[in-house]
């Protein structure tokens, strides 16, 4: 099982909670590390004490040796160790995470046979339990496929008898299967716990066929996560990949164990300073190639590694478990009694103890962004769209008018367009009037203008227009395509009116100094 310390970090204040995990050896970095440590220490010492005691004698050797230590060591830069190692390292933990939130756990499948499964007796103690036993060798099937411990545990068939996972004649059915196909067999006890479910439907243990459904559902669920479990064994990360990251470190610390040979150059008299002992090159050997083994730790979390998955807890856990969950509280709870807080309807003040009364929560606790947050009054009124809809229609029935007349100047359609807006401002000026934050800037925006006017001053507008003024609105155009749109463009059943349009070519006059909006 992982190597659990999160209760050693709870919190972050005092001095060096984190350096109190390098004191552990079990799961640790060195534990991985040292072998592989020894040996490259080996090797660098070895050509170390050769350059000294050998190669001091013959100058040009000497000379040529130096040579080679500057080439290894500037084509050691240029390998991407760090980003090779980085995203290799990250896609192996997720790939680590998921495998352990696939394993598939017995709690939901027990509850509900428990719930389902009617009948104290015998009958329904054993369907029950039966089905429960089916579903746990069918994970443990799954992990002697996939798990080094659980193959240990158990090698055959055999052993699961000895076990009590199964029957000497419920082996025989599974060797005889062996002959009709060779693919792997652990989905088998699933099939017969769901026939087993069937078979409780028809007897009346179950009541009726929701239920029967609903647990086959969570049965097929749990199958579904042993096979989860299974294709993470089946498809590995790409050899190649792999191969690629580990032939580059190991590539770049072969490099490193001559280009750190002399490690500092003294530039000004052009010679080599030799260390005994390359400290930095030892701190990035160590760092580099734990990365290394944390991915080869990862990768596979059913081995026998220290921070590999606790298989074998796991098989004890589960069947534990669901037999005391099927069996043992089947149609058992407490008492149902008034609770604490009952007359209250809920707590009113829950008790701290003496330890947790500094992190009393505070009033108010946690809320969500806009928990602050204020809406103008104004802006805080509905919209009626049914009275959008009756200015709508009005519009429908004098643009219907209108229509013929749209592309020949004259005064028709125009004097339609006033007629429609006379109309809407006789028929929503009291509503308007007692509601201009809502209703007026809602018929503005269905009317299509692409800048809304100032809810304060739709009346106006609206009053405007019908006594053959630009309203203040007209000239809050939007230019597009070096076409000038004006603000009332309407589109109703088909059919477009530019009020700008109408008016210039009925040369109605436009006074700037009514309007009071900017041109976008």
């Amino acid at each position: 099982m992982t190597v659990g310390y999160t209760e050693d970090v709870a919190t972050c204040r005092g001095f060096g909670n984190f350096l109190k995990m390098l004191k552990r050896w079990r799961g640790s970095i060195y534990k991985v590390v040292w072998a592989d440590l020894i040996v490259y220490l080996i090797c660098f010492y070895s050509l170390n004490i050769f350059y000294r005691m050998y190669l001091n004698h013959y100058c040009e050797k000497k000379k040529f040796f130096i040579k080679l230590i500057t080439y290894c060591d500037e084509y050691a830069k240029v390998v991407p160790v760090s980003f090779i190692l980085s995203f290799y390292v990250g896609h192996i933990v997720k790939r680590w995470w998921n495998q352990w939130m696939f394993l598939p756990w017995p709690d939901t499948l027990a509850i509900t046979v428990s719930a389902t499964v009617d009948g104290a007796d015998e009958r329904g103690r054993l369907i029950r339990r039966t089905i429960l036993r089916y579903a746990n060798v069918a994970f443990v099937m799954s992990l002697t496929l996939n798990s080094t411990l659980g193959k240990l545990r158990f090698p055959s068939l055999t052993h699961f008898v000895a076990a009590g996972f199964l029957n000497e004649h419920e082996k025989q059915i599974l060797d005889d299967m062996q002959e009709k196909t060779n693919h792997p067999k652990y989905w088998v006890p699933l099939v017969w716990a769901g026939t087993i479910a069937t078979r409780a439907r028809k007897e009346g243990k179950i009541r009726d066929d929701i239920s029967l459904n609903n647990l086959l559902g969570v049965l097929i669920g749990f199958r579904k996560f042993t096979q989860e479990m299974l294709n993470y064994d089946w498809v590995c990360i790409p050899l190649v990949y792999t191969q690629a990251v580990t032939l580059v470190v190991f590539t770049y610390f072969l490099s490193s164990i001559v280009g750190m040979q002399l490690t500092i150059v003294n530039k000004d008299k052009g010679e080599p300073v030799d260390f005994y002992f390359p400290f930095f090159n030892f701190v990035e050997f160590f760092f580099y190639f734990g990365w290394l083994k944390v991915a080869e730790v990862f990768i596979n979390p059913f081995g026998i590694d220290d921070d590999d998955f606790e298989v074998n807890w796991l098989i004890d856990r589960d069947f534990e478990i669901s037999y005391v969950i099927v069996d043992e509280m089947h149609q058992e709870h407490p008492n149902l009694l008034k609770d604490q807080y009952w007359d209250d309807v809920y707590p009113i003040d829950l008790p701290y103890t003496e330890a947790t009364m500094k992190y009393k929560t505070t009033e108010g606790g946690q809320g969500g962004s806009t928990k602050d947050m204020e809406v103008p009054e104004e802006k805080a009124v509905f919209v009626r769209f049914e009275e959008i809809e009756e200015t709508m229609s009005i519009l429908k029935v004098h643009k219907s008018k209108s229509g013929s007349n749209r592309k020949t100047p004259g005064t028709s359609s125009t004097n339609s367009l006033q007629d429609a807006i006379r109309t809407i401002n006789s028929t929503t000026r009291e509503r308007i009037n007692s509601r201009r934050g809502s209703v007026g800037s809602a018929v503005i925006q269905t009317l299509g203008v692409h800048e809304a006017v100032s809810h304060s001053s739709v009346t106006d507008h609206v009053s405007s227009i019908a006594s053959n003024a630009v309203p203040v609105n007209a000239k809050a155009l939007v230019k597009k395509g070096g076409t000038v749109r004006a603000g009332y463009w309407m589109e109703t059943g088909g059919s477009q009116v530019n009020v700008e349009e109408l008016m210039e070519k009925d040369d109605v006059p436009y006074d700037p100094s009514q309007d009071e909006r900017k041109e976008s």
